[in-house]
């Protein structure tokens, strides 16, 4: 596969077509807009990714991110696809269904603050903060959602109540 010139702006990413379906592949930081996204393979996006895209499917596909997994506006469709990032970012959009993947969030933690989020039914991992501010709507009806790194954690609800809470480090008194 070979990537058209415009896929490279200014260092980033762009995909401003309407209808997409983007294949397998490593990308620098890669953010999508408008229109349906549709993954056709797993990708591996060395710095962040971001979505503004009116309809975004993972189709099944795990996503890796070394950076930020960012949500702002659209609809997500998880489905059972594995979620690998430093941390997440979610400001606006729904998930459209309960997602079935195996989750892991580095230190940079899970940032709410707008949106519907649904956490996941599979393993739920994160080493960062939790920070849940704004009109977020969090369902976690039936996970566990880890805490595994190390140090202290910062946990802001909202109001919204977890389901069950776990952590793997010791508690130091």
């Amino acid at each position: 596969f070979q990537r058209p010139s415009w896929l490279k702006q200014t260092g980033r990413n762009i995909l401003p077509i309407l209808y997409l379906t983007f294949l397998a592949g490593n990308y620098f930081s890669l953010k999508i807009a408008g229109g349906v996204k549709t993954l056709a393979g797993n990708i591996d996006v060395d710095g962040d990714f971001e979505s503004s895209a009116e309809t975004f499917d993972m189709n099944a596909n795990d996503i890796s991110v070394a950076g930020n997994f960012t949500n702002s506006a659209g609809n997500v469709n998880f489905g059972n696809s594995n979620l690998t990032a430093y941390g997440i970012v979610w400001t606006g959009g729904t998930i459209t269904a309960t997602p079935g993947g195996n989750w892991d969030i580095g230190a940079g933690g899970v940032k709410l603050n707008g949106g519907a989020f649904i956490a996941t039914t599979g393993n739920f991992t994160r080493a960062g903060d939790w920070n849940m501010t704004g009109v977020t709507d969090f369902t976690n009806s039936s996970e566990t959602i880890v805490f595994d790194g190390t140090g202290t954690y910062q946990i802001t609800s909202a109001g919204s109540s977890f389901y069950n809470l776990s952590q793997t480090m010791p508690i130091v008194s």
